[in-house]
């Protein structure tokens, strides 16, 4: 739940696995506040460096939200966090 008291699910409710979800460049800012590497998050998250590369860059954006969610779980925040 985050500071508004919505929850991760409410945020991505209706949106279906699969679909994707636009981002905005936080994804590489989050990451490197919480000390991690791009390989260190890529084990945590179970992604491709190179695919965590394209997201950061902006060449990737929109992933879905199933890739959202494990970024979030990865690095320990909300998905909110992420968009």
């Amino acid at each position: 739940m985050n500071p508004s008291g919505v929850t991760t699910d409410s945020l991505v409710a209706g949106i279906a696995p699969g679909n994707v979800v636009p981002m905005n460049g936080k994804l590489r800012k989050v990451r490197e506040r919480k000390g991690l590497t791009q390989v260190a998050l890529c084990k945590r998250a179970k992604l491709t460096q190179g695919y965590l590369s394209l997201l950061e860059s902006g060449e990737k954006t929109a992933p879905s939200i199933a890739v959202m969610k494990r970024l979030a779980k990865a690095l320990g925040v909300p998905v909110a966090e992420l968009l």
